[in-house]
């Protein structure tokens, strides 16, 4: 699937704290495939760590909306 290797890619590059590639490979990763749940996952992350709060919320409410008992989100 070219959303989950987007997706890794994005991973390993807020690991390597690489945020703005990251977020665009989540990005791609996520126009590829609006409902992978794993990728909003990440993005979140991502903003998080780049304070972007309000972002990382409505991505983790909608993760939530879909999946309410994922225990990545609680």
């Amino acid at each position: 699937m070219l959303s989950e290797a987007w997706s890794n890619l994005g991973y390993v590059q807020l690991a390597q704290n690489n945020a703005a590639a990251a977020e665009k490979s989540l990005k791609k990763a996520l126009s590829l495939d609006p409902d992978y749940i794993l990728g909003k996952i990440n993005l979140a992350s991502v903003y998080l760590a780049t304070n972007h709060f309000n972002e990382a919320r409505v991505l983790l409410n909608e993760v939530l909306e879909d999946d309410p008992t994922n225990k990545r989100v609680l």
